[in-house]
């Protein structure tokens, strides 16, 4: 069972709330990171920047970084950004857009749970970033980025909420960039923290957004081995609130472009298409590779074996024959996600990479940009963009529950929770 707590946290002030949290980190490119900062001198994002947010040119060593880090949280601090630090309880933390809305419930999650399994996790992390981060807490003192969470449903703990947003007062309302509206509710009673304590007690909690920081809040707690290094600071929404985009991976190949795309034709079933509309309407089996302003549908069949047909299941079409999505296994459903397929059928054998290969060849946007505009970015870099679909909120459950890990960055959930929102203090 998951270690769950009401929370000792400071909230920003509504004075502030403008112009402290800060966009999503990987919403931003570090270019586009480096410009929102510099026309917001208050944003969070002055805490949080890593080596890659470093302006081109400008040498500093990550322990310097960090402690600008430091500097600037402090700072925010002093000027009364925050509030003093709140009774120890559970908040409520909702986002909402023109068509969608989430509340989550903040508050502590044992560290320990990230690595005993009441915690359940579906990606794998990078170790340089996670180890930045780790060493971002023990510099900076704090965290402000809650790491997201999600439970499968629990009709007493949606009721909590629900009496709580539609019969009481927000503490703090607020938009950010993007057009999120961010809405803060405190817990006061405490007979309620104690309830809300023993239902998420009961739920398996799997994450969903934050594998980096869950890894590096865990380095911490092995190096400083104290009392509030034992917890992390999350957000816990019910799965079914949540909505995932696709995140989509770019090639920067270089002069091995032009090789690439004629063994791409070469060596798999290509249809080659010119326009957004036929790019979408693609075949199940097929992944949409953009190079210029040509379209490789490439076709990478899955790996699903025929199974009994329920009229009241999806099903999906392979060169098999028809197949119910119900009965096939999360381990097989993961084998079959587009990032998988991409590197099982496309990468791997034409590139001679495994899984694990990233860094400048391989890079990651997320679906909130239109697929247009990340075309565009593509073409003018000389680019190749592979689109992929979103992952089922079921499909991740599912394989986190069996254990099984997607590859980096197959999922997007958004709207994020925000940094500069929250502090928890670590020292």
């Amino acid at each position: 069972m998951a270690d769950v707590t009401p929370a000792e946290l400071r909230i920003v002030e509504e004075a502030w709330a403008s112009l402290v949290p800060s966009p999503a980190h990987d919403s931003l490119s570090p270019k586009e990171r480096r410009q929102f900062l510099s026309a917001n001198p208050s944003s969070y994002l002055g805490v949080t920047r890593g080596p890659e947010d470093l302006p081109p040119g400008q040498d500093m060593s990550n322990e310097d970084l960090l402690l600008d880090g430091r500097r600037s949280f402090d700072a925010l601090l002093d000027q009364g950004a925050f509030t003093p630090i709140q009774a120890k309880r559970f908040f409520l933390y909702q986002l909402e857009t023109d068509d969608h809305i989430q509340t989550a419930i903040v508050g502590n999650v044992a560290t320990n749970n990230f690595a005993d399994g009441n915690v359940r996790l579906h990606e794998l992390v990078q170790l340089d970033r996670a180890t930045h981060l780790s060493r971002h807490l023990s510099v900076v003192g704090a965290q402000s980025s809650p790491i997201a969470l999600a439970h499968r449903g629990s009709q007493e703990l949606d009721n909590i909420v629900q009496r709580a947003v539609t019969q009481t007062n927000p503490m703090l309302s607020f938009a950010v960039s993007g057009g999120v509206t961010q809405r803060i509710w405190e817990i006061a009673n405490e007979q309620i923290n104690h309830r809300i304590q023993e239902l998420l007690a009961k739920e398996n909690l799997y994450l969903i957004d934050g594998h980096h920081r869950a890894a590096a809040a865990r380095a911490h707690q092995q190096a400083v081995a104290d009392e509030a290094s034992d917890y992390i600071l999350s957000a816990i929404f019910t799965a079914s609130e949540l909505r995932n985009r696709a995140h989509h991976r770019v090639l920067s190949l270089g002069d091995r472009t032009e090789d690439f795309l004629h063994q791409l034709q070469e060596q798999l079933p290509v249809r080659v298409v010119m326009s957004q509309a036929d790019s979408e309407a693609r075949n199940p089996d097929e992944i949409a590779i953009w190079a210029d302003d040509q379209c490789f549908l490439v076709t990478v069949p899955f790996t699903f074996t025929p199974a009994a047909i329920d009229d009241s299941s999806e099903i999906v079409a392979t060169e098999q024959g028809e197949v119910d999505y119900a009965t096939i296994s999360p381990a097989e459903r993961l084998d079959n996600l587009d990032p998988v397929r991409l590197q099982r059928g496309i990468i791997g054998p034409l590139l001679g990479v495994d899984g694990s290969w990233s860094g400048e060849q391989l890079t990651y946007r997320p679906g909130v940009k239109p697929v247009e505009d990340l075309r565009a970015d593509a073409r003018d870099k000389n680019e190749i963009l592979c689109v992929m679909r979103p992952v089922l909120i079921q499909d991740l459950l599912d394989a986190s529950d069996e254990g099984l890990v997607m590859p980096p960055k197959s999922t997007y959930f958004e709207p994020k929770a925000r940094s500069g929102i929250f502090v928890r203090h670590l020292n």
